[in-house]
């Protein structure tokens, strides 16, 4: 029960949002850095909690290529975690290459493809899961 109560507590009050990438690179943005760092802290205070992360690629090279970028984007988050003090056995990376846009185009603009340049996040924990949000305002990054 005590589990149950503190969800409640906590459930209204955290808020996640996705993190995204400039073109062909996985490399932490500023931007991303400390949406991160905030990650991190909650992590810290809630350790009963998990997080999956889930990066993505734009549609513009190869299946192979796009899944070994979408590898490394993933790594880069989880790298940054264990860095701020989350233990790595508590992260899970799931590199999803270009087979979950957001942006579903054939021939997409800027912003479409830096939509689909993504790191979803997954927290699980308190019997309850809380997934990251899209922000208002994504810069374009090329």
């Amino acid at each position: 029960m005590q589990a149950y109560d503190r969800t409640v507590a906590l459930r209204p009050k955290v808020i996640i949002y996705n993190t995204y990438y400039p073109y062909n690179r996985w490399d932490i943005t500023p931007e991303a850095a400390r949406r991160l760092e905030e990650l991190a802290a909650l992590m810290k205070k809630y350790p009963e909690f998990q997080v999956q992360i889930e990066t993505h690629t734009d549609k513009r090279a190869s299946d192979k290529y796009n899944d070994w970028l979408s590898e490394k984007r993933a790594q880069a988050a989880k790298q940054f975690l264990v860095k701020a003090g989350v233990p790595a056995e508590r992260i899970l990376t799931v590199p999803a290459g270009e087979r979950k846009p957001v942006a579903d185009c054939e021939a997409c603009d800027k912003k479409s493809h830096q939509l689909n340049r993504r790191a979803e996040y997954l927290l699980k924990g308190y019997n309850t899961e809380i997934r990251s949000q899209q922000p208002e305002n994504i810069p374009v990054m090329e």
